[in-house]
């Protein structure tokens, strides 16, 4: 009985433990069960956050797309905005991306911002997921002819050189080198070192390179201001030489020695390391040394006359002369687009104090309102740029913007400017653009017979100290359909011009650029025919970059900038 009783106690007992058995395991599949949920939410957030990221991601690579193939990535016009962004729908959520203009002058800078929206795994009611990414992209802008680099001076048909010219840079024509007409003082100096013509190279009494080479007699240093040599009878009256890599300029010589000349600059600086083509003068220069008055190369695909270029004993080129024109493409140029958009011109909201030049600022760029302003050359009496002072500034309707100024001593010009009549200089003036240049179109003539100036002090523009680089200014006399005028730059006696000349058509029937005798040009020409009897100037460093406006071809480099991206 006893042993019954002690089992049915056992039984009770059993039945409690099963029962707490039970509980533990229920709690413990509930925690599982918690745990799993919570597990599985954090998962898909965490998807969510990652699919998220790589939206954004991929609209902040989108707008970058955007930018590079923009055509003028630099001012962008109408980029998306934050408060107007630009929206992408994925299947999984979508991105909206926006470009905000940020300070990296001179170049210019945009940070390229995208958010993404992804639903939000957790519940019907979370707040979606979102993402943000940025970085910045780097907008470097080049303007160039896009053929042949540097200065130079070039025609569509010919190049005709007599009265009392001396030219100093390359020259470059679709037609003839016309030098029929030239005397012993007209040289082709070599510095310039490259003729090529797709016509004759026609020779009368002038130089085409200034002489043969011969070599050094003695030690010559930086401070010497003769050069003695084997023999220098060969050479022009004037001309540079080559030592070494060092440039000179001699202004005469005898039969064994040559005076270097100290006209270059201001003061009586000899011509040493000359043109800007060399560092400092060279310490010295030893006995024996070549000394090489040739140009690099002469190029004729008609050849020479009177007589063959490799006969023609006034023709001096490193490497025999040959009949193959170097390729060159010259930069077109675009009228009714630099109408539309010059700033300040015809058609840009312009802001003028002081005094017009045309006695009104509503006929200084058209002769028309801006809203009926067309391209014909409507102002019919010559813009003097230097009458009394006044400032103006423009917005084009494509949102560049510039500015013209006269303050009677400074002609100050931002951008491309347009002014639909003639235009000349009354006055000797500083011109000052900045280092991104500037351009000044004209829907006709250019006259100077004043001092027009990027360095020295008026009236004298000093040839050996101009940087393009730092002031650079382009006039532009293009034609357009149905004129009937002229297109042409002239420059008359006290003319003195450094910058860039773009040129179509003759002041009636003379030459599109003309440089008469006692005028002086010092920079890039490129014309349909070109006339020079005045001096073509010292050479200008080399001109890498044409100014804002100029004819030529853009390019852009769009690059990502280090250190910017945020996400």
């Amino acid at each position: 009985m006893r042993a019954l009783r002690q089992l049915n106690s056992e039984r009770g007992f059993v039945l409690v433990m099963a029962l707490g058995i039970l509980v533990v395991l229920s709690i413990v599949g509930t925690t599982v069960l918690m745990y799993t949920t919570s597990s599985s939410r954090s998962a898909s957030s965490s998807q969510s956050n990652q699919v998220a990221y790589a939206l954004a991601e991929g609209g902040v690579n989108d707008a970058a797309s955007v930018l590079v193939a923009n055509p003028k990535p630099d001012v962008w016009a109408g980029h998306p905005t934050q408060a107007s962004p630009s929206t992408i729908t994925y299947p999984n959520g979508t991105v909206a991306w926006w470009a905000t203009s940020v300070n990296c002058s001179p170049k210019t800078c945009w940070r390229l911002t995208a958010q993404s929206t992804v639903r939000n795994p957790t519940g019907p009611t979370a707040a979606p997921v979102h993402r943000t990414v940025s970085f910045v992209m780097r907008v470097a802008k080049s303007h160039t002819t896009g053929s042949f680099a540097g200065t130079y001076i070039y025609a569509d048909g010919d190049v005709k050189i007599d009265g009392s010219a001396i030219i100093e840079e390359p020259v470059i024509a679709g037609g003839n080198l016309d030098m029929s007409s030239t005397k012993v003082s007209n040289v082709l100096m070599s510095v310039g070192s490259l003729v090529s013509v797709s016509g004759q190279v026609q020779v009368n009494n002038g130089w085409v390179g200034n002489g043969p080479t011969t070599t050094l007699t003695g030690a010559i240093s930086a401070s010497s201001s003769t050069i003695p040599v084997t023999d220098a009878s060969g050479f022009a009256s004037i001309g540079t030489l080559k030592i070494d890599d060092e440039w000179m300029k001699y202004s005469s010589h005898t039969g064994t020695s040559f005076t270097i000349d100290s006209t270059c600059g201001a003061g009586a600086s000899l011509c040493r390391g000359y043109g800007g083509f060399s560092a400092s003068p060279a310490a010295s220069h030893s006995s024996g040394t070549l000394v090489d008055g040739r140009l690099t190369a002469v190029h004729a695909a008609q050849g020479c006359a009177p007589t063959a270029c490799a006969s023609n004993t006034r023709i001096y080129s490193a490497s025999p002369p040959d009949a193959t024109p170097i390729s060159f493409t010259k930069p077109t140029a675009d009228e009714q687009q630099m109408f539309a958009n010059a700033a300040p011109g015809p058609k840009s909201v312009n802001t003028c104090s002081g005094t017009s030049p045309t006695g009104s600022f509503a006929t200084f760029f058209d002769n028309q309102s801006t809203a009926s302003a067309t391209l014909n050359h409507s102002i019919s009496t010559a813009i003097n740029l230097t009458g009394s002072t006044y400032d103006c500034t423009g917005t084009a309707p494509d949102g560049t913007t510039g500015e013209i100024k006269w303050d009677g001593t400074t002609l100050t010009v931002h951008g491309t400017v347009f002014l639909d009549g003639d235009i000349t200089v009354g006055s000797n003036l500083i011109y000052s653009t900045g280092s991104a240049g500037a351009t000044i179109w004209t829907s006709g003539n250019f006259t100077l017979n004043k001092a027009m100036c990027a360095s020295g002090t008026t009236p004298n523009c000093n040839f050996s100290t101009w940087d393009p680089s730092a002031n650079d200014l382009g006039i532009v006399a293009h034609t357009f359909a149905g004129s009937t005028n002229g297109h042409c730059a002239s420059f008359s006696s006290g003319g003195k011009f450094q910058g860039l000349i773009y040129a179509d058509s003759g002041c009636g029937t003379s030459y599109a650029v003309e440089v008469r005798t006692g005028s002086s040009l010092q920079g890039l020409v490129i014309a349909n025919s070109v006339h020079l009897s005045g001096s073509a100037g010292n050479p200008s460093p080399a001109i890498a970059f044409l100014p804002a406006g100029f004819p030529g071809e853009d390019k852009y480099e769009v690059t990502y900038e280090d250190g910017s991206y945020g996400g």
